[in-house]
């Protein structure tokens, strides 16, 4: 599991981009259509956690390329969360987005896909890694 933090082990980190770099299509062994490259997240989605805890909330850009598969551990959509570190940063959470029941995410064969919010967690991990052998139907 990844826990946080920039040192973290690399190799573990299996998604379609890692730190300083991407990797090729060929590396994507669970399959293009199978394996997400980049998730919808909105930092702040209607609850009242201040952005950075600083006290001002409003609404932000981010992007990680460590954050497909480093910020599994957080839920879809979870309003009010505390800031649970995700790969790198404090601020990194789980897929969200302004829309209910789910979020958006591109795969790396380049189609989006709607994702459900009650998408089993361990789905939604095997979806991020993008050679963890998850065997995962994600249907048309």
């Amino acid at each position: 599991w990844v826990n946080g933090d920039w040192d973290i082990d690399l190799p573990r980190l299996q998604g379609v981009f890692q730190y300083r770099g991407s990797v090729k299509l060929a590396k994507i062994t669970d399959g293009t259509s199978n394996t997400v490259a980049v998730f919808e997240d909105y930092h702040w989605n209607g609850g009242n956690q201040p952005i950075f805890n600083r006290g001002h909330t409003n609404d932000s850009a981010w992007a990680s390329p460590l954050g497909a598969t480093g910020n599994m551990r957080n839920p879809m959509n979870n309003k009010n969360r505390a800031w649970q570190q995700g790969a790198g940063d404090v601020r990194c959470h789980g897929w969200s987005s302004n829309h209910p029941g789910g979020a958006m995410c591109t795969l790396s064969d380049g189609s989006t896909r709607f994702m459900s919010e009650t998408m089993d967690h361990w789905v939604r991990y095997s979806i991020a890694t993008r050679n963890g052998g998850e065997p995962v139907d994600l249907g048309p």
